[in-house]
């Protein structure tokens, strides 16, 4: 299955709001350390994601949106570097 990167740069507050909630479904276990990266409370995180919490669209809320995406996308490039890490330190002792 294909999953498509989307700009946030062009997108409004709803097309941020979806787009959390879409990257927040398929980052089950990032939710904790996203929301330290994104210098606001895991229970904030939580409720941002909500599809029924409706932000007011300006520009501090979208920076806010597009951080919390990119925080998400960022942790799981780390967990990946971290597999394949893994993947090659096994590969050596075998």
């Amino acid at each position: 299955m294909q999953y498509q990167i989307i700009k946030t740069s062009i997108m409004n507050i709803e097309e941020l709001h979806q787009e959390l909630q879409v990257v927040s479904k398929r980052c089950k276990g990032f939710h904790k350390e996203v929301a330290n990266d994104s210098g606001i409370s895991y229970v904030y995180l939580s409720r941002l994601k909500k599809p029924e919490y409706k932000l007011t669209d300006t520009e501090e809320n979208r920076t806010l949106l597009k951080k919390i995406i990119k925080n998400y996308r960022r942790a799981v490039q780390r967990r990946i570097q971290e597999y394949q890490s893994l993947s090659s330190e096994i590969s050596v002792i075998e």
